[in-house]
């Protein structure tokens, strides 16, 4: 695998509650040491326009790992609204450092610190020490030189946190931000990485957060829903505990009229079946919703 320091930054203006999107040229600015870049675009949009600018970065470096030595792999990407026309920001933006723990308003800031922490993080089982830049050129000569396995103790670990924007809804009116991480421990085998996602979906009419709770009334019911229509189930191998199903997840998106809950890896599923996604079409089920839930979706 080669080294990487690649400063990757795109901004893409996109629509806050209408759905449509123009690109231009954008602008490189250096920042954190120069692994991390900012760019801003404008746009011609008239209607609601809202900016969005993402912070990137990775690299890769060796650490002292106990008694033996390791690559660590760092990626991580976060699209954040910084500007708008005719929309206020304020509600999304708070949104999203209380769903996804963003603890600071200087997003570069954050980045780093999500870097620094990654290799000390209490739910990845590593504690990884830095070695000097000199150490780890010499331990990259003497990999090059020797054919000894000894010198690969254990495979490579990484961190990736990827924040997205994945879109506007324009029936539903609302925008949709996936928070997707993945730690690897290093030991070579599918149950050393643990996938997880959430996700925050903004109601811009109304400017609050859906949650399952305020758009599901009857959890009983809906989740009988689940196991009966089943949507997406066709992806997964496994399902081996579906009908013990007892309580929805938290985390969830819309599609259309489908409301999709997200479980975790292992829950109802095999491991290489990764985090199941399976939904239910609320058209079907009226009764399961909320007088929030019906607006929401258009049932009268």
């Amino acid at each position: 695998m080669k080294k990487l320091l690649l400063p990757l930054l795109a901004a893409i203006a996109l629509s806050a509650c209408n759905g449509t999107s123009q690109s231009g040229n954008t602008e490189e600015n250096d920042s954190i040491s120069a692994s991390i870049d900012s760019t801003s675009e404008e746009s011609n949009a008239t209607q609601s326009t809202f900016f969005i600018k993402t912070e990137t970065f990775s690299d890769r470096r060796l650490f002292q790992y106990g008694d033996k030595k390791v690559y660590h792999e760092n990626s991580i990407s976060i699209d954040w609204p910084v500007s708008a026309e005719g929309f206020d920001l304020k509600a999304l933006q708070k949104a999203l450092r209380e769903a996804f723990d963003i603890n600071s308003d200087d997003i570069q800031k954050y980045v780093k610190n999500m870097v620094e922490s990654s290799t000390a993080d209490e739910g990845s089982d590593l504690d990884l020490v830095p070695v000097s830049k000199r150490d780890e050129d010499r331990y990259s000569e003497e990999v090059e030189e020797s054919d000894d396995d000894t010198f690969y103790p254990m495979y490579d670990t990484d961190y990736t946190l990827n924040i997205t924007y994945q879109g506007h809804d324009s029936i539903h009116n609302t925008v949709l931000f996936e928070n997707f991480s993945v730690v690897n421990n290093g030991c070579g085998m599918g149950s050393c990485i643990f996938p997880y996602y959430q996700y925050l979906t903004f109601d811009c009419t109304n400017k609050k957060v859906v949650t399952i709770d305020n758009i599901i009334a009857n959890e009983k019911q809906a989740v009988k829903e689940l196991k009966k229509q089943r949507i997406g189930s066709e992806n997964y191998g496994g399902l081996d505990e579906l009908n013990s199903i007892t309580a929805l997840p938290r985390e969830f998106y819309i599609d259309g009229d489908n409301v999709m809950v997200v479980f975790t890896k292992y829950e109802i599923s095999y491991g290489a079946d990764g985090c199941p996604m399976l939904g239910f079409n609320v058209k079907k089920c009226p009764q399961v919703l909320t007088e929030y839930g019906k607006k929401l979706f258009g049932i009268e």
